[in-house]
């Protein structure tokens, strides 16, 4: 017998709404949402430690070490995005 998901995923999109890497791998939905809070308990999963510890180190050498980066003109397509 199919389980409850899979019954589900005959009538419906099934999308996750979570920052829970493993949960989305587990699941497999077709698509996801998340949110800052989630990304937020997700960051503050042991699991997930060492990812943030490399972003961090990232983020910290981009902060040294700045790409040449400016806002576009006000002329640009799409000025409402900046």
């Amino acid at each position: 017998m199919a389980t409850l998901l899979e019954q589900l995923r005959q009538y419906t999109k099934v999308v996750a709404d979570s920052g829970d890497m493993n949960s989305i791998r587990r699941y497999r939905p077709q698509d996801s949402t998340t949110n800052p809070s989630l990304i937020t308990a997700a960051a503050e999963m042991p699991a997930y430690h060492p990812i943030v510890d490399e972003v961090l180190r990232n983020a910290k050498q981009e902060a040294r070490h700045p790409i040449n980066w400016s806002p576009p003109s006000p002329s640009s397509p799409s000025p409402s995005l900046w």
